[in-house]
């Protein structure tokens, strides 16, 4: 997905690009804001600042590589990192991750 932060826009790019195309957006992108996911890790690997979402993964093993990437994740549960695919608390993980919370963070980023 590309939004631009001052206007209502946006173009939702899921699934319709493959990794060339992929590899072209990111080359003319200042951030990417995603999830524990190969295109997060190809955003990290191309060089281009990440924000990711962590929920029940362990960031220190599978977050983003490299420098001055940020890892928003809620480590005030006591099941973090517990890996469990079938959660039985609904993801309150992902679910704890505000819009607010990335937003300041991104606008931090690029310095908006």
């Amino acid at each position: 997905m590309i939004v631009a932060l001052d206007k209502k826009s946006y173009s939702n790019l899921a699934g319709k690009t493959d990794l060339e195309e992929l590899t072209e957006i990111y080359n003319r992108a200042s951030l990417y804001i995603g999830g524990d996911t190969g295109p997060t890790h190809l955003a990290a690997a191309v060089g281009l600042n990440v924000i990711s979402l962590m929920g029940p993964t362990d960031p220190d093993t599978h977050g983003p590589y490299g420098e001055g990437h940020t890892v928003i994740q809620d480590n005030s549960l006591e099941c973090i990192r517990c890996w469990d695919r079938h959660c039985s608390r609904k993801l309150q993980c992902m679910k704890s991750i505000t819009v607010e919370q990335v937003l300041r963070i991104a606008k931090q980023k690029l310095e908006v």
